[in-house]
């Protein structure tokens, strides 16, 4: 747990006794803690232009760093004898609930790219409207952010002490300049569509392919599928020992074994998907699937069917002439 999440933790368990803490303890502003009195105090019809400006500097520099908390509707002052910025007041915000919804509003349009991770907490102190918010914004794997907010002057931040400090080029290239990246694109190639009765199998064959720009090591691959009846089937079987295998029940986990390289623009075999179906289907069809390598960001897809809607497969998949990519179109990548 980094020192932001612990402080967002002590807010979180409590509450305003946690900010009269602060103050009595002379909390300075530091690397991951941050005190802010709202422009208008929350009483407007929307998040202040300043607190907006605010946040977007926050999530920027705090993103772009070791991670941090803003604390809202606290009065933070220098303090003249040590020259540190520490909380002297509470002031507090009109309505906490809606001012997090106005900053949840915002967060897509403070920052470019949009930070993933930002978390708020409202607490209203009792028999009151008004109270105090937090926010949690984590360090960012998405890092380098921009400020575009005002949108006519966009920069760089970073956490440098007890303020954001503007980032010039020379070291933001420096600390964000990567090298080039692997990237897994799962592929489906349909096998079969066979029709027994009232039974219909199909299978898939599951392929992963490197379309980064880097050699990919430490691929892995997991699957999950929860059929929709119990007259039904699930089966995932590999092709080579190069996967390293675990399954359980209906979920399955492999990763490629030590010393597998895949080339930028070559494609890995994994194995076999198959799924046998006949009615009745009576429970959501789910099917997750998540894949990654070494240094590339983890991605994943969830597909969740409803019994009547998976009917209407069934009844083409075993009554109209198809084929299997159709079906498994509909099944696997909706």
């Amino acid at each position: 747990m980094s020192r932001a999440d612990d402080i967002f933790q002590k807010l979180q368990e409590d509450g305003e006794a946690a900010i009269d803490q602060f103050i009595a303890d002379f909390q300075s502003e530091n690397l991951w803690l941050d005190f802010k009195r709202s422009a208008d105090d929350g009483a407007g019809t929307k998040l202040h232009i300043r607190d907006r400006e605010n946040l977007s500097r926050a999530i920027s520099g705090f993103g772009n760093s070791d991670g941090g908390v803003i604390v809202w509707g606290v009065d933070c002052r220098r303090d003249p004898a040590t020259g540190a910025d520490v909380p002297h007041d509470k002031v507090m915000i009109s309505n906490p609930q809606r001012f997090v919804s106005w900053l949840e509003n915002v967060i897509t349009s403070c920052t470019a790219p949009p930070h993933p991770a930002v978390e708020h907490i409202a607490f209203a102190l009792p028999g009151s409207s008004k109270g105090f918010v937090a926010t949690l914004i984590s360090s960012s794997i998405h890092a380098p952010h921009q400020c575009i907010q005002p949108t006519f002057d966009a920069r760089y931040y970073m956490r440098v002490g007890a303020n954001f400090g503007v980032v010039p080029h020379a070291v933001l290239s420096g600390l964000f300049g990567r090298r080039p990246q692997p990237r897994l694109a799962l592929k489906w190639f349909a096998s079969s569509l066979q029709r027994n009765g009232d039974a219909v199998t199909l299978a898939a064959t599951i392929t992963l392919t490197n379309t980064g720009r880097s050699i990919a090591r430490d691929l892995y691959l997991n699957l999950y599928a929860y059929p929709p009846g119990e007259n039904c089937r699930v089966a995932f079987g590999q092709f080579s020992d190069r996967w390293e295998s675990y399954q359980l029940s209906n979920m399955w986990q492999l990763i490629s074994e030590e010393g597998f390289r895949l080339a930028p623009g070559a494609n890995a075999p994994v194995g076999v998907f198959q799924l046998i179906l006949r009615p009745p289907f009576t429970s959501n069809y789910v099917f997750e699937v998540s894949h990654g390598c070494e240094g590339a960001e983890r991605r994943q897809s969830r597909t969740d069917i409803p019994p009547p809607d998976f009917s209407r497969i069934y009844t083409d998949a075993l009554e109209v002439p198809t084929s299997a990519e159709n079906i498994y179109r509909r099944i696997l990548m909706e």
